[in-house]
């Protein structure tokens, strides 16, 4: 199975850590360790996730992206990166071009796989269809979710604080796209890549969280293909 690596432009990744070409590279800390450890190398499913998830994970400037092989023992973090004992770059690959409105519509489609906030629904579905994107809709959508309910089964009210700030930040970013869709500036470009990122690790967190359906996972791949088809 093919799996898909960011380095930096010299074939880098975290702490100056040298990538080779057709070379297997083994991980040889203790594999007791979590993930973000010298126990695994990083990977992910899928291209898109790659550059998605960028900024919460190696968080690399200006990346290359590569397929590559596994082997060995593995470990998963809910979707949004794996780890594995032994790994070779295969070849290098373009990088996925992604909007800011596709960024956005994937913290979105996120939230909207994990949760049952009603209104909020409402609105991201007139966002995707791009039938109401304007500011007072956004953010007439994040207090709905702040305001919190609706979500489907018994769980405390720290998960559903979590899950209503989740969304909340996705209505905010799509505020800032709908306000300035040229996104002009590099500073606010970087804003919302992170913003969307970090949506994406709350939402997974908090369903790894939910009472009696831990096992639940986001197919992340599916909905960042989903995602690409927003316009």
């Amino acid at each position: 199975m093919t799996f898909y690596k960011l380095t930096d432009q010299k074939m880098q990744t975290r702490e100056g850590y040298q990538w080779e070409m057709g070379v297997w590279h083994e991980a040889t800390g203790d594999i007791s360790k979590g993930l973000c450890s010298d126990a695994w190398l990083h990977c992910c499913d899928s291209p898109l996730l790659a550059i998605l998830h960028n900024p919460i994970c190696g968080n690399i400037p200006n990346p290359r992206l590569f397929e590559v092989e596994v082997d060995g023992e593995s470990k998963d973090d809910r979707g949004i990166k794996c780890g594995h004992r032994r790994m070779k770059i295969v070849r290098e690959i373009p990088i996925p071009e992604i909007s800011t409105v596709q960024l956005v519509a994937y913290g979105i489609l996120c939230v909207k796989a994990a949760f049952c906030f009603e209104k909020w629904n409402i609105w991201a579905d007139k966002w995707l269809s791009n039938e109401d994107r304007t500011p007072a809709a956004a953010y007439a959508a994040a207090n709905a979710a702040h305001a919190g309910g609706g979500i489907v089964g018994e769980i405390s009210a720290n998960i559903a604080t979590n899950a209503a700030y989740a969304a909340y930040d996705v209505a905010y970013i799509a505020s800032v796209v709908a306000a300035d869709a040229s996104i002009g500036s590099a500073y606010d470009a970087v804003h919302i890549v992170n913003n969307v990122a970090y949506v994406v690790g709350d939402v997974t967190d908090v369903i790894a969280n939910v009472a009696r359906i831990k096992t639940i996972t986001l197919n992340l791949v599916q909905i960042a293909e989903q995602a690409m088809r927003v316009k």
